[in-house]
């Protein structure tokens, strides 16, 4: 008998939490985690948009 298989998608809606790591003032870190589960295997994929490059926030 043949398995049925299984295959869920879940997206995560990323949000600003800390200021300081957006490009500007008047543009917000924003983006998404996809999450693709199929049988035993998972794949992740994310966007991510005006987000600085540094480590550290500037203030």
């Amino acid at each position: 008998m043949a398995q049925k298989k299984s295959y869920s998608r879940y997206f995560i809606i990323l949000q600003e939490d800390e200021k300081g790591y957006s490009l500007a003032s008047d543009k917000i870190a924003s983006g998404y985690a996809k999450l693709e589960m199929k049988n035993d295997k998972c794949k992740i994929s994310y966007y991510v948009q005006n987000l600085k490059k540094e480590k550290h926030p500037i203030t």
